[in-house]
């Protein structure tokens, strides 16, 4: 029984780790390069939400939604994530904020993480206008109002 459970978590963390041609060949992180990830996400949540929501109303007698709320704490960190962390991480991803900042800014700062590159344009706050007409010119992708104190 160990050995099935093993198998099947790892097959569920191949499914939902990033995979495919995109994954290598993209440089940025582009929205449709993760599309597919998302969209196992979303179903993963609504299929949980809706099979814990059936059985509070059928077995409990609470509303549906009384179950959505339950399954979104067992798909969350505070149970799935302390249970099974690999598959918690392999379905929603496994960083923590408390963690990743710390390490991002870290990256950044000994020029390992170069995110001004990713920078098109740079606006000051007052010519915020510009930076929206740039943006519906196509002259502008990815611009940053900075603001001046």
């Amino acid at each position: 029984m160990a050995d099935l459970w093993h198998e099947t978590v790892s097959a569920l963390s191949g499914i939902f780790s990033a995979h495919g041609p995109a994954v290598n060949a993209a440089h940025s992180f582009a929205p449709g390069d993760y599309s597919i990830h998302f969209f196992l996400q979303l179903a993963v949540i609504i299929l949980a939400c809706r099979v814990v929501g059936w059985i509070g109303q059928k077995f409990l007698g609470q509303p549906q939604v009384v179950g959505e709320m339950i399954a979104g704490v067992v798909l969350g960190p505070s149970l799935l994530g302390l249970l099974l962390p690999d598959l918690q991480g392999a379905i929603f991803g496994g960083y923590s904020p408390r963690v990743a900042i710390p390490e991002l800014l870290g990256l950044y700062q000994e020029g390992r993480l170069k995110l001004d590159e990713l920078v098109t344009n740079r606006y000051a706050l007052d010519d915020i206008g510009q930076g929206f007409q740039d943006m519906l010119d196509g002259k502008n992708i990815r611009g940053v109002v900075v603001h001046e104190h």
